[in-house]
């Protein structure tokens, strides 16, 4: 594979994260369940947002709503920090050690 092809897919996907975040906050909008009810037997809605940046292996994590949410944005923090360290450290020396084996 080119390294423009691998270039061109790396800019790809993150247009389409960019396109979906926009996406899903348009749609958040529009439900049902942020809309207040009217009428006389509607009942308690509750509504929360979350979100998790990670710079170089270092979650930076917010959230507004409900305390139950602070709980699942926290495990997925730790999740995806697993799944980054286990990418960018271990996986390459894995194959680091099957490139020097074939070759010696």
């Amino acid at each position: 594979m080119k390294d423009i092809d691998l270039v061109f897919i790396g800019i790809l996907i993150i247009i389409t994260g960019f396109i979906l975040v926009f996406l899903a906050s348009i749609l958040a909008v529009g439900t049902p369940s942020t809309q207040p009810s009217h009428g006389g037997g509607g009942g308690n809605t509750s509504v929360g947002v979350g979100g998790c940046i990670i710079i170089f292996f270092i979650p930076i994590c917010f959230g507004a709503g409900t305390p139950g949410l602070t709980s699942i944005v926290l495990t997925l923090a730790i999740v995806l920090s697993i799944i980054l360290v286990i990418l960018f450290f271990i996986a390459p020396l894995i194959i680091y050690r099957r490139i020097t084996r074939e070759f010696s």
